[in-house]
């Protein structure tokens, strides 16, 4: 498995494909977008909201055993 940084997933499809890794995990940037997986699917790639790695609301709170959001 594959994670950390990758926020692309054409280069996560691309790590697979080469067979760097079996699958990707992308947890930041489904938080970002929820929807990303399947605008990727369908090619909407300019659509996808970015994970900007502000560390607000994702990593940083579980350090302070808050809920992500």
């Amino acid at each position: 498995m594959a994670v950390n940084s990758i926020d692309d997933p054409l280069m996560a499809e691309q790590l697979v494909a080469e067979g760097t890794c079996d699958f990707v995990g992308m947890s930041r940037c489904s938080l970002a977008d929820p929807e990303m997986p399947g605008k990727a699917m369908q090619g909407r790639f300019d659509e996808i909201r970015p994970c900007v790695r502000c560390v607000q609301g994702c990593t940083g709170w579980v350090i302070k055993q808050l809920p992500i959001r």
